[in-house]
């Protein structure tokens, strides 16, 4: 039998069926943001991380899901059913968030990175192993421009303007 058989369970159709999936859940996401006047003209970035998402719009940041860890930077841990305005990262005209599973880390438009959530193996990047539930700037980045982040399984990235 050829590896991806016409059969109903045949991984092609499993993957397709899986995309689609996700591709209504993404399509269902962007209505309901755009109902609730979320999105501005200028554009919106989404970033999801186990069971949390974010979005980013005018540089205002918000945030739905699980928040077991201050993962969404509200200053608590409860989680949210609607998307609601970080307000930990108001003001700082956000353009990139990168979200995995318990914590979180924001970049905005002057480079500075901001971390949230847990950080058992310090994955914050704030010098400690305590967890925060709001937003908080990595101080050890501050003389640095960054350009990208990224969130590992237990680290956290930071590419600067200068490679």
């Amino acid at each position: 039998m050829p590896p991806f058989s016409n059969s109903a369970d045949s991984l092609p159709r499993k993957v397709a069926a899986y995309i689609l999936k996700v591709s209504g859940l993404l399509l269902a996401l962007i209505v309901a943001l755009a109902t609730a006047g979320c999105l501005d003209k200028s554009g919106f970035q989404i970033a999801a991380g186990g069971d949390s998402s974010f979005v980013i719009s005018g540089g205002k940041v918000y945030a739905a899901g699980k928040n077991l860890f201050g993962q969404l930077g509200f200053g608590d841990n409860t989680d949210r059913d609607a998307f609601t305005e970080v307000l930990s990262l108001s003001g700082k005209n956000i353009v990139a968030i990168a979200a995995r599973g318990p914590y979180s880390l924001a970049l905005d438009k002057e480079g500075k990175v901001y971390a949230t959530g847990w950080n058992g193996y310090g994955q914050l990047g704030l010098g400690d192993k305590t967890d925060r539930d709001k937003f908080t700037q990595i101080s050890s980045l501050k003389d640095k421009k960054i350009v990208a982040i990224s969130a590992g399984y237990d680290n956290s990235l930071a590419l600067t303007s200068d490679g």
